[in-house]
Order: structure tokens, then C-alpha cells, then sequence
């Protein structure tokens, strides 16, 4: 998608730049054969696009339907903890906090 914006910004770019140049009446591209350039081209590109939608792209999803993305670490060196935390006492207050405890310390 990021590929097919940054196409379809430069197209609708030059698709801008000849329209002004046309308001300017610059007299070589103040010509029809400009704007039919700019129409093959539009065309290309929405051919290339519906190209992919339809032949490229469910390969790609159906390739990545198996695989999950890994986490990203938006974490800072400053962010992680360089000194241990201190242990918490074993729970004496009921059976299930002391089976939590437990759990924690096997895994």
C-alpha cells in the first residue's frame, strides 16, 4: 500500500504540474499530447494495480496467514530494569495467594 501511494502521489504530482503549466500557457506543454501522456500512464498504473489486487496479493495474505509477526520493542534502554526487583514474601494470608506464589516460582 505505502509502494501504491507513493505512485499515485507522483502521478497526481505531474498530473498537477501540467495542469499549471497549462494555466501558464507554456507553449510546448500547453499541448493535448501531454494529457493523453498523462491518461496512458493513469491507466498503467490502474492496470498494475488491479493486476496485483487480483494475482500478487492473495498469494501474499495466504503465505502469511500461518506466520504471526514478531513483537516489536518500542522499549528504551532506559526503559528495562537493570536491577532485579526484590522478591515478595511467601503469601500467608490464603491458600489460593500461596499457590500463585508457586506457579510463579516454577515458571
Amino acid at each position: 500500500m505505502r509502494q501504491l501511494g507513493i505512485a499515485l502521489l507522483i502521478v497526481g504530482g505531474v498530473g498537477v504540474a501540467l495542469g499549471v503549466l497549462r494555466m501558464l500557457n507554456v507553449p510546448v506543454l500547453n499541448q493535448h499530447l501531454w494529457f493523453y501522456v498523462q491518461l496512458l500512464i493513469e491507466l498503467g498504473v490502474a492496470g498494475y494495480v488491479f493486476y496485483y489486487m487480483r494475482s500478487v496479493l492473495p498469494g501474499l495474505e495466504r503465505a502469511a496467514v500461518g506466520r504471526r509477526p514478531a513483537p516489536r520493542g518500542n522499549r528504551s534502554i532506559s526503559d528495562v530494569q537493570t536491577t532485579p526487583a526484590a522478591p515478595r514474601p511467601p503469601a500467608t494470608t490464603s491458600r489460593r495467594d500461596a499457590r500463585r506464589d508457586r506457579k510463579r516460582r516454577k515458571g
